[in-house]
């Protein structure tokens, strides 16, 4: 796995003097979201570290070694990051690509979040030629401690940070990064006096949220950030239903690890802000059509660890931006042919740990930007016709698959269900073929790439 990222570093290396910057973005959020998959929080308003990158050099501000070498200029109109106003590598433009692309772990609370915005703002550090060299991001040891400290109890690969990792360190080591003293000037810290942009998370207790247009409190049972990045943390409070109304200018709503058994079609509406949405690890059985009316700019949905055992027709209606759907660990038995209708922007697609033995041909018709699927841990039946139109479909695509593996017949058992060749059926390659070609963005096939590090 080592050799593999040094490869592919050398190979972005490569890439970075021909890219646009607005590819590079992509890099950028992925090589972040290496490190912040995990993290979680107590206190913003810590002691006063200086900020490496504000008295490092003493000189003049030579290059933003992320973008291409440009020059650090005034960006008065940042929103985020907005410490860096005067001198900043970044454009606001290139914060709103980037910001939403990265989302926090399972079980990260709102001071996990907060660390991990604060992380990503060194893509805007004037000074980031100090701390990115040889496509490598160098994170001061005091900052690495304070995110290990705040994310030991979300968790990562299934287990809690604080378990697997012994410091904050050996935490930021294990997520492809160097670590340095803040003391030698030449790694990325944050001052964390500075809360300009990020407002301390708040719990309201008159009980009124949002759902409706312009408002904004919060459900006494959650706990609700009032800064510019809007979170609703309703993650393990034993809720049996989803509390409201909800924050209408919501990004981030937590509502996994609860006892909430169905989705009413009105939960969601006028709740057009948010992008990322957790339903982790409740006893959902089934998803009606549009479950999720009225997210219109929902990025991520988590549906993981659920028992959900069928999704009607046109539950994910509406969908449109949805980039990440997870529905792993759940008892899904079987897909129809409009299951995924209508998700055209869906990169990953996550399906493991279900019981199904087959897709329809044309299931993936409508996924016209699908990257990469995982379906291992199913009882694939590799017996018949099935699923002989899916190794071809693999191969003309460019989309990648996990190893999934057959669990029928027995001589089949075992076998990658992408290797598995029916020579007596007819080809059932249909127009599903076309519909996400090799010539989706190269830079985005490198995302990809990098999240599998994760």
């Amino acid at each position: 796995m080592v050799n593999a990222t040094k490869e592919m570093l050398h190979g972005l290396h490569q890439w970075r003097a021909v890219v646009t910057d607005g590819c590079l973005l992509l890099l950028l959020s992925a090589f972040i979201a290496v490190l912040v998959v995990g993290s979680a929080g107590s206190d913003l308003l810590l002691e006063d570290e200086a900020e490496v990158t504000e008295e490092a050099s003493g000189g003049p501000l030579p290059y933003c070694s992320l973008f291409t070498n440009r020059a650090p200029h005034p960006e008065h109109k940042l929103v985020k990051c907005s410490w860096f106003h005067n001198d900043a590598c970044c454009y606001q433009e290139e914060v709103d690509r980037i910001f939403p692309t990265v989302v926090p772990p399972r079980g990260a609370n709102q001071n996990c979040t907060d660390h991990l915005y604060y992380l990503m703002c060194y893509i805007c550090s004037p000074r980031q030629h100090l701390f990115y060299r040889d496509e490598v991001v160098t994170i001061c040891e005091e900052l690495c401690n304070r995110l290990f400290e705040a994310c030991a109890n979300a968790t990562l690969k299934g287990q809690r940070i604080g378990e697997q990792y012994s410091s904050g360190r050996d935490y930021c080591v294990s997520r492809k990064f160097r670590v340095d003293r803040q003391s030698s000037g030449s790694c990325y810290s944050h001052n964390f006096s500075i809360v300009e942009d990020i407002e301390p998370p708040t719990s309201h207790q008159d009980g009124a949220g949002g759902g409706v247009a312009g408002q904004t409190d919060c459900p006494s049972v959650c706990t609700c950030s009032t800064g510019k990045f809007k979170t609703v943390d309703c993650d393990a409070r034993n809720l049996t239903s989803i509390p409201g109304p909800l924050p209408s200018d919501a990004i981030n709503i937590f509502l996994g690890n609860n006892n909430i058994r169905e989705i009413p079609t009105d939960a969601f509406n006028s709740l057009s802000s948010v992008e990322n949405l957790y339903l982790n690890n409740n006893p959902l059985t089934s998803l009606p059509p549009d479950a999720f009316r009225g997210l219109t700019a929902l990025q991520k949905l988590d549906l993981g660890e659920c028992q959900i055992s069928t999704i009607e027709n046109n539950a994910f209606r509406g969908l449109t931006e949805l980039m990440d759907l997870t529905l792993d660990t759940n008892q899904i038995k079987s897909v129809s042919l409009s299951t995924f209708q209508g998700l055209s922007s869906l990169n990953v697609l996550n399906l493991r740990m279900n019981q199904l033995t087959s897709l329809p041909a044309d299931v993936f018709e409508s996924t016209l930007n699908l990257q990469s699927l995982y379906m291992s841990d199913n009882p694939w039946d590799c017996s018949d016709c099935a699923l002989a139109w899916l190794p071809r479909w693999l191969s003309l695509t460019g989309i990648s698959l996990d190893a999934s593996r057959c669990a029928t017949p027995s001589l089949s058992q075992g076998s990658l269900v992408r290797n598995v060749l029916v020579t007596e059926c007819p080809s059932l390659v249909s127009s599903a073929v076309t519909m996400a070609t090799p010539s989706t963005a190269v830079m985005t096939m490198f995302l990809t790439v990098f999240f599998f590090l994760l």
